[in-house]
């Protein structure tokens, strides 16, 4: 009975791992098809322009969400208000900078971009938070979501 247990343990065992070379096989084969798609992609030549624009104009245009580009109505008020609003308010603002609306940063963006840059804040933000705010600035300051399919780099990265 023992040796039995075990036989089946080891046949168990066997089927398992048998069971891995379907998925592997088709892993294989999808990466096979993909380097041939690729490969076919290569020497096809470039579609007329005409036909890369009339592409262009049916894809929606391009949100900050999508481009990973944080706007101010969706981001960074709610941040700024977490992190800011307490020393650059209308009662207290801190060396004379207001950012509790989007008027403030439009007005003082290359100080703020330079205090973000070297985080030189009297509470000094969490990288996540520094990285946002910089990618916010860098991207021109977009307001609403829609404000980034105005950029140059929503035009180009087909999202």
């Amino acid at each position: 009975m023992e040796s039995f247990a075990m036989h089946m343990g080891q046949v168990l065992g066997l089927l398992a791992a048998l069971s891995f070379i379907p998925l592997a096989c088709q892993k294989e084969k999808s990466q096979d098809t993909a380097e041939e798609t690729a490969a076919a992609a290569d020497t096809e030549s470039d579609p007329a322009p005409a036909a890369k624009d009339q592409v262009a104009e049916n894809q929606p245009p391009a949100t900050c969400s999508a481009l990973n580009i944080p706007s101010y109505e969706l981001w960074i008020k709610d941040l700024s208000a977490l992190r800011c609003d307490e020393c650059h308010n209308e009662t207290f603002a801190w060396e004379g900078i207001i950012l509790t609306n989007y008027d403030g940063y439009k007005t003082y963006t290359k100080a703020i971009r330079n205090r973000i840059f070297y985080n030189l804040l009297s509470k000094p933000l969490e990288p996540g938070e520094q990285e946002m705010f910089l990618t916010w600035i860098d991207n021109g300051l977009p307001r609403t979501e829609s404000d980034c399919s105005n950029l140059p780099e929503a035009s180009s990265s087909g999202s």
